[in-house]
């Protein structure tokens, strides 16, 4: 039986926050879903000193505890 992993990085991130169905769907049907450390500093950098700083890093705190 073979387990349906995926990667994600910043891009796939960003566009499964935007409410994209098709990404939606793959990140359901997968067991195992991995995230890059490099994209995780990526997007800790993008929030950073943003009005919504505290919103985004809640919401990257939820996915990851998905």
């Amino acid at each position: 039986m073979e387990i349906k992993r995926v990667l994600i990085d910043t891009n796939i991130y960003i566009e499964f926050m935007r409410g994209n169905e098709e990404i939606a769907k793959t990140l359901q049907t997968a067991e195992i879903i991995a995230f890059s450390v490099i994209s995780i500093a990526e997007l800790l950098a993008g929030f950073k000193n943003t009005k919504k700083e505290q919103n985004y890093l809640k919401e990257l705190d939820d996915f990851l505890d998905s």
